[in-house]
């Protein structure tokens, strides 16, 4: 019973550890962002706030993907797009708005595509099958994967 109640204690403290840690992470990022004045570099930290966020405070996630995509828009360099529309797909994977983020997904596979961007494009059709797994459509999703195993096989 005490080894028991002495993992219980442990598994605890290192739960702990690591939210402390995401949130020493999410207040520099957040430091950066008020010192950066380069847009591409703002980008990345929305981004990376957004995907820090995305377990614990999804309205703030979304908040900072849709300033990524906003900016990354303005600037229009198709990859921090892309990289945008899978942070806002991630966040709504997260609210289990599934069919939002597959739409989302595909926005951005559509750019690496364009692109020529075969890695990213593979890692997103390796995460749009992930969706149809939590929908619990594995035909769908074995189709996606199949895609991907495809297009990183011709990277």
């Amino acid at each position: 019973m005490k080894i028991k109640h002495n993992f219980i204690l442990l598994l605890c403290f290192f739960a702990s550890s690591l939210v402390a840690q995401n949130n020493k992470t999410i207040d520099s990022l957040e430091v950066l962002l008020k010192k950066s004045s380069v847009d591409t570099v703002k980008i990345k930290i929305y981004n990376r706030l957004a995907k820090e966020l995305a377990e614990k405070d999804t309205l703030k996630a979304q908040v900072f993907a849709e300033k990524a995509l906003v900016l990354s828009e303005t600037v229009n360099i198709p990859h921090f797009i892309a990289e945008s529309y899978e942070m806002k797909a991630l966040v709504l994977l997260k609210q289990v708005k599934y069919s939002e983020a597959n739409s989302l997904y595909a926005k951005s596979l559509k750019i690496y595509n364009k692109t020529g961007d075969q890695n990213a494009a593979s890692d997103v059709l390796i995460k749009m099958g992930d969706v149809y797994v939590s929908m619990f459509e594995s035909e769908k999703a074995l189709e996606y994967y199949q895609k991907a195993l495809v297009k990183s096989v011709s990277a």
